[in-house]
């Protein structure tokens, strides 16, 4: 804290105890004044970098929900996942605002130190939907797994009532999360400062996030090492596929003319009869070969599938790589504090991964890369209306 904020709570007490503001000298009016207004260049920066956040995750969560909405061929049962991933998203970019305001030191003085309640609900919200897309990244990879792994059970088990009971739990359980802090934040500390680590037990910030977070990680780790392993299984299957399925050399037939008697032991010549046979039964086999390859053909069917695990794992890296410094952090500031400035740039970290969806999405699947730009009236989108990739969600 600043001298100021000393003075400011100083005079709070004065005020409440004697009903009359005391005789200050003018070194105290002008450290208060200086106070208000003084901001340093890393604060500047936090404002900065949070302030274009906001509007970036708005923007591209926004565009997300509006392409789904409007290109028919991504209606699917799994994008609802995509679309109330997105919709988290666009919360936590509206809770970058108010937490913006929170670096500004008077702001954060004036209305944060002293409503503790407004200071709970802003770093609340932030946590409760950090806590929602860490469940959805769970809920997708399951929906993988079945998907992919068990195909027969995936449709008898998932359907439309099923995914908006599991959407719907999943943000009311992000909700009472959010608001957690307002029942359990340690009263007992008087504290006038909106620190999240002083005001709330350490139960709730390290021991039950670290908790959710390790365990969904560990359940996303599962799922994608199997669909992993059942990948390398069927591209061993059709490479095996593949051999069977390679015409013989037609010298192999015919300018081998020579046999190797059993009962002799000795060479003659092969009788026309003999080579008319081999030749017919090279024909069988040839006409054989195209069910052999319609049966490849069949494995290249989940193959495709295959293809959205890569765009979800790409989705699981990026949200492991901005979270886990994070949580990490929480946990070490409660024993070892660190310096705020490092705090507040690793939580940014975090949140910044709920505008790299968006990116990853464009990046890696033309579908949706043609609908964005359809959306957005690009001049050559007519030329890129032939893209017939797998769409990321492929059910």
């Amino acid at each position: 804290m600043t001298t100021f904020d000393g003075a400011a709570v100083t005079l709070s007490v004065l005020e409440r105890t004697s009903g009359t503001v005391p005789d200050i000298t003018s070194t105290t009016v002008t450290t208060y004044v200086q106070a208000q207004v003084d901001i340093s260049v890393s604060q500047i920066v936090l404002i900065v970098f949070a302030l274009v956040m906001s509007l970036f995750i708005i923007f591209v969560n926004s565009a997300t929900i509006l392409v789904v909405r409007r290109t028919r061929s991504l209606h699917t049962l799994s994008n609802m996942y995509v679309v109330s991933l997105a919709a988290t998203d666009v919360v936590v970019g509206v809770g970058l605002i108010p937490l913006s305001m929170f670096y500004v030191p008077s702001i954060r003085n004036r209305y944060y130190d002293r409503n503790m309640k407004l200071c709970l609900l802003v770093l609340g919200t932030n946590l409760g939907m950090a806590v929602v897309s860490t469940i959805h990244m769970v809920f997708i990879a399951i929906d993988r797994y079945l998907y992919i792994i068990r195909p027969y059970l995936y449709e008898t088990v998932v359907s439309r009532k099923v995914v908006y009971i599991i959407i719907a739990s999943t943000w009311s359980f992000g909700l009472f999360y959010a608001l957690l802090p307002q029942a359990i934040h340690d009263q007992a500390r008087n504290t006038t400062s909106c620190d999240i680590t002083i005001v709330m037990p350490v139960g709730y910030m390290f021991y039950a996030n670290v908790s959710i977070y390790t365990t969904s990680v560990a359940i996303d780790v599962a799922m994608y090492s199997q669909i992993l392993l059942t990948a390398y299984r069927h591209r061993r299957v059709i490479q095996s596929k593949t051999i069977v399925v390679q015409p013989p050399r037609s010298s192999h037939v015919f300018t081998t003319s020579l046999c190797q008697r059993e009962d002799t032991g000795l060479f003659h010549a092969k009788l026309q009869s003999e080579l008319r046979q081999e030749a017919s039964q090279q024909e069988e086999a040839s006409n054989t070969r195209p069910q052999i390859v319609s049966s490849s053909l069949a494995w290249k069917k989940p193959t495709d599938r295959f293809k959205s695990v890569k765009f979800f794992m790409t989705v699981f890296g990026v949200y492991f790589i901005c979270l886990t410094p994070t949580v990490v952090c929480m946990g070490v500031d409660y024993y070892w504090p660190l310096p705020r400035f490092l705090y507040n740039m690793f939580n940014l970290l975090g949140l910044l991964n709920s505008g790299m969806n968006f990116i990853i999405y464009f990046a890696l699947n033309a579908r949706f890369r043609y609908a964005v730009l359809k959306l957005f009236r690009y001049p050559g989108v007519q030329n890129l209306a032939d893209t017939s990739d797998a769409s990321f969600l492929d059910n």
